[in-house]
């Protein structure tokens, strides 16, 4: 499980950013790897990681299906903790974003 920052005051694109590095690291892929696996340039990805780069629903859904994780993932110390029953309505209302 990936480790929550404990402050509340910081960037959400820094914490989505966090956690898509240390899952990439988990996986064993390359920055190189992703970035071709999302359609984008490695100056772009590295952006990404950075938390430099905005993320859209669409990239975090491809980046979760990239790293074969859920996207909650991506998004956790952003949600409030995302306890099983708050995950069923999670995904009810990724599934009205489309």
């Amino acid at each position: 499980m990936i480790t929550r920052m404990h402050t509340e005051n910081a960037n959400p694109n820094k914490i989505i950013a966090r956690n898509i590095k240390q899952c990439r690291k988990k996986a064993c892929l390359t920055q190189q790897y992703v970035a071709e696996k999302i359609f984008c340039s490695l100056k772009t990805y590295q952006k990404l990681e950075a938390g430099t780069g905005s993320f859209s629903i669409d990239m975090l859904q491809l980046l979760a299906a990239v790293l074969s994780i859920p996207i909650e993932d991506l998004l956790e110390g952003i949600l409030s903790k995302p306890e099983k029953t708050n995950h069923f309505l999670f995904e009810a209302a990724m599934q009205n974003l489309y």
